[in-house]
């Protein structure tokens, strides 16, 4: 009897030690952060992960075993440990976990360390460039002193065997290598040297005159005027961007005039253009285009221009050149010719006279008195004293002679088609000072022949109130075939504005024609609109200038 009770005993305890196992945690953990190969007497950085547990607390340690036999332990209590390697050979790194009489291996790896250590060229290293000779030399160095031999494999080619600490590789092609290198008789891994040959320049490839792109930039640019946009982009990184301006005969086909940008007053702004004779190269400046322009974009009117950089002159100053007060109102004979020069990262140059250039046309539709422009007329608004209102017309002078055109656009090989001459539809916001309210809108009989839709409507919201300035008044105006009004027709007049002065005191009211270029900027107002213009295929009409600066009105406050 007492012998089954042993029997029965010996079984529970075994199976309480079992269920004992199975409530302990497992530990668990991964090495990281190590590479193949190091050089001799550089720092080796080994990190790892382990999971900790709440309840229990479960050792970790790290061994290192290094070639001589010998072992580093470290208790693995933070994520990485760093050392300097004394020996050449393989080192083996592994994770336990557990209790020092209970250990489980929870990872290993290897690496090696080498006495071989590259000297020439750097990793990754681009050669070539105008002085080039052709030549890649390959150097390196034997860390521990001891006389070795060597081998080496270029781009995977056999083994070659070499007693020097160095190769030179003649007769290499634009691409990128790879240079093996390892101690002749020693079983280990080889050291890798990456590095590319460069000897091409970059080329430029252009997309000029997109005119059709219905909002722009912001406020200071025309934004649906007569300009040329155009973009460019890179075979390459390009380390500088030159540009250079021109005037360019179209009958005789070539350049016959320089053109340098004049920053008159010295506010670094350039004004004002200076036109050299074509022989006069030594004076004709240079423009860097300096932000890192694998892809940009130039906007030129007959206004203003812009180029994202800055001119560098003879003393190595620079001044920022991006908004310019001068334009290129050129003729459809001279057209504006950009040269541009573009360097990589070993200067290799594009030739500009060859291969990076574009021709500008910019007065191909109508000429600066004949603009087509949208505005606040503050020559006509007029302030009623008696009755505290203000009187302000919105006009769109010469839109109707620029649309009954038959052809808006034409060079020598095509011809604009962006919109037909029947205009359909209007959609103008115009924001107004706070000290005023809106009290009505006074409709013109704008276009002669044709049956015109009027509406209107006013945002005063805190939030449009806030991005804006002030309150929105929408103005909408639809054109139909059929009766046209009895009123007599307006040539330039499209509506008047009536406002309430709300100021007792005497202040300034401030309206403007509203334009937002890029409404991506800000995606908490993206309903509000900007100036359309569209015709009877719903297509936007190009070309028409918005005049948004501000119209300031001063008046006497007084109660109503």
């Amino acid at each position: 009897m007492r012998r089954y009770f042993w029997v029965f005993a010996l079984v529970v305890l075994a199976l309480l030690l079992s269920l004992t196992s199975c409530s302990q945690p497992q530990p668990y953990g991964t090495i990281k952060g190590v590479q193949e190969i190091y050089t001799l007497g550089s720092t080796v950085t080994i990190e790892w992960y382990t999971v900790n547990y709440e309840k229990a607390n479960v050792p970790y340690e790290i061994v290192i075993s290094t070639p001589d036999g010998s072992e580093i332990t470290i208790p693995a209590t933070e994520e990485s440990y760093s050392f300097v390697p004394e020996e050449v050979g393989e080192y083996t790194v592994s994770l336990y976990g557990g209790e020092k009489d209970n250990q489980t291996l929870l990872d290993s790896v290897n690496f090696f360390v080498t006495s071989l250590e590259f000297v020439k060229p750097e990793d990754g290293e681009i050669i070539g460039g105008p002085t080039w000779d052709g030549t890649v030399t390959v150097a390196w160095e034997e860390l521990s002193g001891a006389p070795v031999e060597y081998q080496y494999s270029f781009d995977g080619e056999n083994w070659t065997d070499v007693d020097s600490t160095s190769v030179k590789l003649m007769g290499l092609s634009d691409g990128n290598y790879k240079f093996y290198l390892k101690i002749k008789g020693i079983d280990m891994p080889p050291l890798t040297r990456k590095f590319s040959v460069d000897t091409t320049p970059p080329q430029l490839y252009f997309i000029g005159g997109s005119r059709e792109h219905q909002y722009l930039w912001d406020g200071d640019f025309d934004p649906n005027g007569r300009y040329e946009e155009f973009e460019w982009s890179s075979s390459e990184d390009v380390k500088y961007l030159l540009v250079r301006f021109y005037l360019f005969d179209t009958e005789l086909g070539r350049r016959v005039g320089r053109i340098n940008l004049v920053d008159s007053d010295g506010d670094g702004v350039y004004d004002d253009l200076k036109i050299l004779s074509i022989a006069s190269s030594t004076e004709h400046k240079w423009y860097y285009i300096t932000t890192n322009p694998k892809y940009w974009v130039m906007v030129i009117s007959d206004k203003e221009m812009y180029i994202p950089g800055f001119d560098i002159d003879e003393t190595g100053a620079s001044t920022f050149v991006g908004w310019t007060k001068v334009g290129f109102n050129v003729s459809n004979k001279l057209k504006l010719f950009i040269g541009f020069e573009a360097y990589d990262k070993v200067m290799n140059s594009t030739d500009p006279y060859l291969t990076a250039y574009q021709l500008v046309n910019l007065n191909e539709r109508y000429e600066t008195q004949n603009e087509p422009t949208l505005k606040v007329d503050k020559i006509s608004a007029k302030v009623d004293q008696e009755s505290s209102k203000l009187y302000i017309p919105i006009t769109a002078e010469n839109l109707k002679s620029y649309l009954s055109k038959e052809e808006h656009y034409s060079n020598e090989t095509d011809k604009d088609t962006t919109f037909s001459s029947d205009l359909l539809y209007m959609q103008i916001p115009v924001v107004y000072s706070t000290n005023l309210t809106l009290s009505d809108v006074e409709w013109s009989n704008f276009w002669e022949g044709k049956k015109e839709l009027n509406y209107y409507k006013v945002d005063d919201s805190a939030s449009v109130v806030e991005y804006t300035g002030g309150d929105v008044v929408y103005l909408y105006k639809g054109f139909v075939n059929g009766g046209d009004e009895s009123e007599p027709v307006e040539d330039t007049v499209l509506a008047t504005l009536v406002f309430d002065i709300n100021n007792s005191s005497s202040s300034i009211a401030n309206i403007r024609i509203w334009y937002e270029g890029d409404f991506t900027k800000y995606p908490n107002f993206k309903d509000i609109p900007n100036v359309i213009l569209t015709d009877n295929l719903g297509r936007q009409i190009d070309g028409v200038i918005v005049d948004n600066a501000a119209v300031l009105v001063p008046f006497e406050g007084g109660e109503k």
